[in-house]
């Protein structure tokens, strides 16, 4: 039953999967389902926390030459009272094994020649304002997260003045890493965009400290942090742990060296110290990617996709686990704000964490400030190496920084904190 105390939220995402929807379902954890609507280009198994689930489609998607030539949109879709149908989604699969390849090259392509040639197009149609009139959300929620879901966005905010919108910076979209011409100019046009999104929003959110106070002096806006909330075990019992490196997310060409190079590392010391050390990886992976990087090494294991309710159990089983981000320049700019789904989940299992990114970014910031990760910032294979024998022959710093995490999750992390903080904050708008 609707709960009247709260307001209604609808969540608008261009990909509603991975990072995004389990930060959006664990701040949103206090609601009621019967509060909570989505919308959303993607469509999976999170539609169930949702009383109406809208799959943005053919009716509001348009794509751009040429890349009309290789994809055409899926059906627009509205579900009630939502459960996942796995054969609603075979379309959705077809479709991406038939075209995806070809269709994310030329993309890639294009973007990097010239930003501003926007793939795709979405606009409200009338099934859609329909359907928002008929659901009468209190506030709209979204990251944005690119340069066609902002155009998206400044228009509901014309057709319906009357709705709140809460505007939650996950990284700096405006400075994407495919840019190498025009860029210049795609920032500019991105940027305007933004500023008046900002502009039009009730509440300001930001995922790290460090995005609040460069967004205030660029938009004169504060912005409030909320960084993925986890659920914080009070103890944990000992356990047999795997004799292994974890890496669980999605593997693309913002990390996939940093991923090369761990597998490299423990392929080194498991023949300088026997340690017998295997890298298993949770990931969507791609075929060619899989078989590029892992066919010649040894001791790396690779399995599909994990159910989210599943990892808090496989992170504290590990040995060891990874969470690279990037060091590659033209990436460092877009995630220089971003604060990893991943790595409170990491910081709250109680193993040992060795982390790869850049200086000057808030994650490696907030890692190093609270020595609570083995940090590696210049990315070479004898510093991972060097992390993992630290790990081994060091049980009192390990244990330091298990301790450290602990208290940064709990002071930071803590779902029980966060998301009732999350709740009282845009409840104090409704009216």
């Amino acid at each position: 039953m609707n709960d009247k105390t709260i307001p209604n939220v609808l969540i608008l995402s261009t990909n509603f999967s991975s990072g995004d929807a389990i930060t959006s379902i664990n701040l949103f954890s206090k609601w009621h389902k019967d509060n909570l609507f989505c919308a959303s280009l993607f469509f999976n198994d999170y539609c169930r926390f949702f009383k109406s689930y809208y799959h943005i489609g053919n009716k509001e998607i348009k794509y751009m030459p040429p890349f009309n030539l290789f994809r055409k949109p899926q059906e627009t879709n509205i579900l009630y009272d939502c459960e996942y149908n796995e054969k609603k989604n075979e379309r959705t699969k077809h479709t991406r094994l038939k075209w995806g390849k070809c269709n994310s090259y030329i993309q890639y392509i294009m973007l990097c020649l010239n930003p501003l040639s926007i793939h795709m197009r979405i606009r409200p149609s009338t099934l859609f304002c329909n359907w928002i009139n008929e659901i009468k959300p209190d506030f709209i929620y979204t990251s944005v997260g690119n340069y066609a879901m902002a155009v998206f966005i400044c228009k509901l905010m014309i057709l319906f003045p009357n709705i709140k919108f809460i505007i939650h910076g996950y990284d700096d979209w405006i400075d994407p890493s495919y840019a190498l011409f025009f860029k210049k100019r795609f920032r500019s046009k991105a940027n305007l965009m933004l500023k008046n999104i900002i502009n039009g929003s009730t509440i300001l959110l930001s995922t790290s400290q460090k995005m609040s106070n460069d967004y205030f002096l660029r938009y004169g806006k504060s912005f409030t942090v909320f960084p993925n909330p986890v659920q914080v075990e009070e103890k944990h019992d000992i356990i047999e742990k795997h004799n292994n490196v974890l890496f669980i997310g999605k593997i693309g060409r913002h990390n996939s060296d940093s991923i090369l190079k761990m597998a490299e590392a423990i392929k080194a010391v498991n023949d300088k110290y026997e340690y017998e050390l295997f890298f298993e990886i949770y990931s969507p992976i791609d075929k060619s990617i899989e078989k590029s990087l892992f066919c010649k090494l040894d001791k790396v294991l690779i399995h599909s996709w994990v159910a989210h309710d599943q990892i808090p159990n496989l992170l504290r089983k590990s040995k060891i686990l990874y969470l690279p981000i990037t060091n590659r320049k033209r990436v460092k700019k877009f995630v220089k704000y971003s604060m990893s789904t991943k790595m409170s989940e990491y910081l709250a299992s109680g193993s040992p964490v060795i982390y790869v990114g850049p200086k000057g970014i808030a994650m490696t910031e907030l890692l190093e400030e609270n020595n609570c990760a083995f940090c590696v910032t210049d990315n070479k294979i004898k510093s991972i190496e060097n992390a993992i024998v630290q790990i081994f022959n060091d049980p009192i710093l390990v244990e330091e920084y298990r301790i450290k995490a602990k208290k940064l999750v709990y002071d930071r992390f803590d779902i029980s904190v966060v998301s009732e903080n999350f709740k009282d904050l845009i409840c104090s708008y409704k009216v």
